[in-house]
């Protein structure tokens, strides 16, 4: 990646949705580190979306700390493309561990790891996923 300012979510458009509101279907990465996000999880389970450049008093500025700056307490994000089929099935095990409020982001995560280890899930898929937790940088 050449510049973190070019990093972007696409959105799928509805028709005349430019024309009626002016948004174009991208949220770029200095829109989205301006957002006022009140979120526990951000999750950008997409390609690729942890990449940035690697500035040296900053860190990596990507998506992922767009988020971040917006308030997200954690991001989930990937450090590579992704599998769309086996990246569903362990985003579904993910949250079904989430959403059953037993464990927290970060061992849901793991639990989803070791889960997706055992039923043959590609190593590229489930390795790729990482959570920044914004309670952990502290």
């Amino acid at each position: 990646m050449t510049s973190p300012s070019l990093s972007r979510l696409v959105f799928a458009q509805a028709p005349g949705l430019k024309k009626t509101t002016g948004e174009d279907g991208f949220l770029y990465f200095r829109e989205l580190a301006g957002l006022t996000l009140h979120a526990d999880l951000l999750a950008l389970s997409a390609c690729s979306t942890n990449d940035g450049v690697l500035f040296p008093t900053e860190g990596i500025m990507g998506l992922a700390q767009a988020g971040l700056m917006a308030g997200a307490q954690s991001v989930l994000s990937t450090l590579w493309r992704v599998n769309d089929e086996a990246a569903s099935r362990l985003m579904v095990h993910f949250y079904e561990r989430l959403l059953g409020g037993k464990t927290s982001r970060l061992h849901a995560l793991a639990e989803t790891k070791r889960w997706a280890l055992g039923k043959g899930l590609p190593l590229s898929t489930w390795s790729a996923y990482i959570l920044w937790d914004a309670a952990l940088q502290r």
